[in-house]
């Protein structure tokens, strides 16, 4: 969880806040988490027994503030400087939702996920290209597209609950 927080504290020049969902973790992250928010007001930390990942994101959904929304887990890590670009390429096309190719570490091998890189699509280019991209990781969502259709994660699946909220997401970008 440090790596993670640690990148998001290394944005500067853009205004955030990071939520952290504590959701019931036994192996000492609940510390590290409360550390943090006591050292940095920009950083909230919420508590609650386990519940699973769509419990935990749809909490940080209820509580969120900024205009945009992105997922990282505790193993993930971001670049300053892409997020910065996105949120300034998301402004110049009034986008209100961006996908961006991630790479996912294994054993300190980096491996791509399938994504076209380097590409900008409309909405209905990208859905006629049939290549979703179904990592909530990779995307940043404008945070009135979640609050003002109610999109949350369903707790009642396990399985592709980002590729469903990314689903419901474009579908309201695309209008």
């Amino acid at each position: 969880i440090s790596n993670c927080v640690e990148s998001v504290l290394q944005l500067n020049n853009i205004s955030w806040e990071l939520i952290l969902i504590d959701d019931g973790s036994t192996d000492g992250s609940r510390l590290i988490c409360d550390q943090y928010a006591a050292n940095d007001k920009r950083v909230k930390v919420y508590h609650q027994i386990n519940q699973g990942v769509s419990a935990a994101r749809n909490l940080g959904l209820k509580v969120m503030r900024g205009e945009y929304v992105l997922f990282l887990d505790s193993d993930d890590w971001i670049d300053s400087r892409v997020l910065e670009l996105s949120i300034k390429e998301m402004d110049l096309m009034h986008a209100d939702m961006l996908q961006s190719p991630t790479n996912r570490v294994n054993n300190n091998t980096t491996k791509p996920h399938h994504f076209e890189k380097g590409n900008i699509y409309n909405c209905k280019d990208y859905i006629d290209l049939d290549s979703f991209y179904v990592c909530i990781g990779g995307s940043i969502i404008r945070s009135n597209i979640i609050t003002d259709n109610q999109i949350f994660f369903r707790n009642d699946i396990k399985l592709a609950e980002d590729q469903m909220f990314i689903m419901d997401s474009m579908r309201f970008s695309c209008i």
